[in-house]
Order: C-alpha cells, then structure tokens, then sequence
C-alpha cells in the first residue's frame, strides 16, 4: 500500500488523457465516454478517468476493490482495464455512479457509495 500514491501519481502523469467537454479519460475511453455522456452533471468537468492494464492494476488496487477505485486528493478515477472489455454499459455506468458516490459523500464509505448510485439507477 505503501507504493501506491508514488505509483498513481507516475501514472497519472505519464498515462495519455484525452481532453475534450467534461472530464479527461485516459485508455481505452471509449466506453467510458458513452457512460460519461450522461453523467456529465455528476462527475466535476476536471475529473480524470485512468483505465489500468492487467500489471498496473496488480500493482496499486488494495484487494478492497476489484473494478475501480478513486483517488479524491488526484481528481482521478482508476479503471480496471480487464472489466471495462468485459463489462455491459449498464455494469459500467453502475461503477461510474458507485465511484462518483465517493465523490459526492467526501469518503471512503462503500455503503454510501453504493447507496449513491443505486439512487440514480
């Protein structure tokens, strides 16, 4: 856990972002962008979306987590790349919605989150 900030933060930097209305999506964005073009009121228009391959991913998630995870402080949320090609638009908008609940609550509270985007289902 200890290498996991210095580790985000190299990514975050190096990782390509493609920039355009509403938040920066790094990866293969292309699903991400069709889930985002309806959540634009949720998620700030500076956020960042960083999708994760397999070795990336093994190196930083905590074990708490096996689809995404969000780091506030970095106004960045991690994807993992392996279930965006396996994940429906309905499965993906449901994590998208999960992680902008840790957004809108300010915590780390998974009931929160969840209860977050169960309500905006």
């Amino acid at each position: 856990m200890k290498y996991l900030l210095p580790f985000v933060l190299l990514t975050s930097l190096l990782c390509p972002v493609v920039r355009g209305q509403g938040p920066a999506v790094s990866g293969n964005e292309t699903k991400v962008r069709a889930v985002l073009s309806n959540l634009n009121q949720i998620y700030p228009h500076d956020w960042r979306f960083v999708i994760l391959e397999e070795k990336a991913w093994n190196s930083v998630h905590n074990k708490s987590t096996e689809i995404a995870f969000t780091v506030r402080a970095l106004r960045t949320t991690y994807i993992r790349e392996s279930f965006l090609t396996t994940s429906t638009i309905p499965e993906l908008r449901h994590v998208m919605l999960h992680e902008a609940g840790h957004i809108a609550c300010a915590c780390e509270n998974e009931h929160t989150a969840e209860l977050f985007a169960q309500l905006r289902q």
